[in-house]
Parts: structure tokens; sequence; C-alpha cells
């Protein structure tokens, strides 16, 4: 509200003696805190993505505690929704990856939620000598979410590339996911190779939901002078969600005296369609399918009575995967059969809608 003052730890005044003696009130008093005050920092995730319900996390964070006081650590993970999914004490024994017992480093492990979402993991230091706490919010991100994968890259114009020789290129970039709609993500681009240069701008895609795929357009790929005849580089993608790294993926180029191809790409190599997740549902559920080439998809769903339903998919779609959602709220609950055919597979499955 406007004229509310905003919450401070201390107040701190100029004072008349402190002026007579040259001295500023405000500094001295900033740097007593800053060296007597019991807080952790360089808080760290072992690892940005894991599948749900299936690793732990470990959380590592440094506390400084220079007058030796009673301090405890405790880390708060909180959900997209900034609901608090766990909090866990963090440890300074030597067996959470923290050192050495005793000294700095504290530590402790998550058991990683079951959904597909992203975490915020935030720390708070309770100084228990001065009944004092602080609190780092946000300062770490993990995820269950995506991951997100290059599926595809293409090329605008002459593939053809020779020393000095801009080539663009765009590449397809898909959540993998079964349920996460990705809110606020942006994308960024290396390449660790000094005989090549690789530049690409692009701004944040609001939302990628299941199975979608973007594309990022218009990145340039220059050959530098003495890179030979053929040579294979990366360029490495991060994936962020409100700027946090949380993804990363790497296409791998190769470049010939007649052009610059993309290999390497962790594309599907036979047709599959997955059970749907979760099932039983209510009142959405995903289904997730794979194609290793260009194919004409159809994906229906099916009552007990072979009869169509719904149709999730119906049209052409380049190799890749894929993930389509089905809202069945007006439907009864019950068994039904959702059949893909792409190209000459079919395949079938049963999913259980239960309300």
């Amino acid at each position: 509200l406007w004229g509310t003052e905003f919450p401070v730890d201390e107040h701190v005044w100029l004072t008349r003696d402190g002026a007579a003696k040259g001295e500023d009130d405000v500094v001295k008093k900033a740097k007593e805190w800053i060296t007597t005050l019991t807080y952790a920092h360089d808080v760290a995730v072992n690892r940005s993505y894991t599948a749900p319900g299936q690793d732990s996390v470990l959380i590592t964070a440094v506390l400084a505690n220079p007058l030796g006081h009673s301090a405890s650590v405790s880390a708060i993970v909180t959900d997209e929704l900034n609901v608090v999914r766990d909090s866990l004490l963090m440890l300074n024994d030597g067996l959470h990856e923290d050192g050495s017992a005793g000294d700095s480093t504290w530590g402790c492990y998550i058991q990683v939620p079951s959904d597909e979402n992203v975490f915020a993991v935030s720390v708070r230091t309770d100084d228990n000598t001065d009944s004092t706490f602080r609190r780092l919010s946000d300062v770490v991100w993990f995820t269950t979410a995506g991951p997100l994968k290059i599926t595809s890259v293409t090329y605008v114009g002459d593939s053809t590339l020779t020393p000095g020789k801009r080539l663009t290129v765009s590449l397809h970039i898909a959540n993998v996911g079964h349920q996460d709609t990705l809110q606020n993500v942006g994308f960024s681009f290396s390449c660790p190779d000094t005989l090549i240069s690789f530049t690409l701008s692009t701004g944040p895609h609001n939302t990628i939901a299941p199975g979608d795929t973007v594309t990022v357009s218009r990145g340039a790929l220059l050959i530098n002078a003495g890179a030979p005849d053929q040579h294979r580089f990366p360029v490495v993608m991060t994936g962020t969600v409100d700027l946090a790294p949380l993804w990363s993926d790497t296409v791998w180029f190769t470049i010939t005296t007649t052009g610059v191809v993309a290999e390497g790409r962790t594309l599907p190599t036979t047709y599959g369609l997955s059970q749907n997740y979760p099932n039983p549902f209510n009142p959405t559920t995903a289904i997730s399918y794979q194609l290793p080439a260009v194919s004409h998809v159809t994906l229906k769903v099916y009552n007990l009575l072979g009869q169509e339903v719904a149709t999730l998919a119906d049209e052409v779609k380049q190799a890749g995967f894929y993930t389509a959602n089905w809202d069945a709220s007006s439907f009864s609950s019950g068994v039904y059969f959702y059949r893909l055919q792409a190209g000459s597979f079919v395949q079938a499955k049963k999913l259980i809608l239960m309300k």
C-alpha cells in the first residue's frame, strides 16, 4: 500500500557524535551486520531435471556463521502455484554430500514428486542464539516437467557451406512431457567450437503444451577460416523457465565440402504408442506416441461398443515424439480404447475414465 514502510531488519540513523568524528554510522553498522550475520548462501541443486518420482535431488548451501552461533538451515520446496511441497532440515553431518561433518556446507536430499512440475527452492537460516532468521526465496530451481528436446533442424535456402558463408537454420524443440504445460519458456544457444560461429536471437515462448513443438528460427551458422573440409561440432540448447536454466540438449552438425547436415538426433527408430498417463484418470489424460518418419497420423478414442467418441489427431506429422491430451469431462465413467494409425502401423490400448 502507498505509504507502507518496506520491512527492514534494523533502523540505523546518522548520529551527531558520529558526524562530529567524521564517521558514517550507517556504513559502520552495515559492516558490523555483514561481518557478524549468520546466513546461508551459494545454494545449489545437483540436477535441474529429473523424471517424476524416480530419483532424488541434492540441495546444498554454505553457512556463514562468524560468531559460531547455534543455527539451523532448512530447504523449502514450492511448485508452480507456490504451494509448499516439502520442507527439509539441512544437515552438516558429512553424509549428504556436504563435505565433512562440522564444516560450512550443509545438505539434504528431497524425494522427487511424482507429478510433472517446476519447483523452486528457498532456504531459511535460523540463528537460534539471536532468535532471528533469514530466508533466501526461490534461489534455485529444478523440474520434473518436459524435458525439452531438439527434435529436428531445417535449413533456409541453400544448405551448402563454405568458409565465410552464413547458413540460416531453424531448430524445432518439443516438450516431450506428458502432463505439464510449461510457462514462460525461453531458449539460449551456444557452440563451444572455436572454428564455428553460431548466433541465434529468440524471445521467450509463453507456453509449450505436452507434445507441442516450437520453432526457433533464424539461427546463423558461420564456418570460420581454418576449419577442415569435414568438421563435426555441437550446438547446445538451454531451456529456461523465468530465466532459470532447467533443460539442456545438444544437436550435432557435420560440415563437408558439399554441405552441412544435422545428425545425432535422438529421434525414434520405430513407431510406438505409449500407455496413457494417468490411468485411471479424471477428467484429462495424456497419450504419447512416436514416429520414425513423416506419416499421416490418426489417433481416435472409441467406447466399448466400438463407436468413435473423439479424434485427437488426423494430420501429417514429422518424425518425432508427440503427446495428445483427451479431456473426457463430458463423458461417463468406463473403459475406452484409443487407436493410433500411422502409415501401416496400427496399435490400440485401453484407458479407464473414473469419476
